[in-house]
């Protein structure tokens, strides 16, 4: 069973977590959730930013689109 987004939200806040927009989807996600995914940003080397749950299984060839 997946837990709505406004529990994982209040679960970020309570706890001290990132709640961040996926700036791949615009979708929310917190870093307590199971997450591994980062892209390249900027023209900066080895800057990177996190990807949500979801993006991260579709950019890793998890879940088929």
């Amino acid at each position: 069973m997946r837990l709505p987004r406004w529990v994982h939200h209040l679960w970020a806040n309570w706890n001290g977590y990132f709640w961040l927009p996926c700036p791949l989807c615009g979708g929310f996600f917190g870093g307590h959730e199971d997450w591994e995914g980062v892209i390249p940003v900027g023209g900066q080397p080895g800057t990177y930013q996190g990807v949500c749950p979801e993006c991260t299984a579709v950019w890793c060839g998890r879940v088929k689109q």
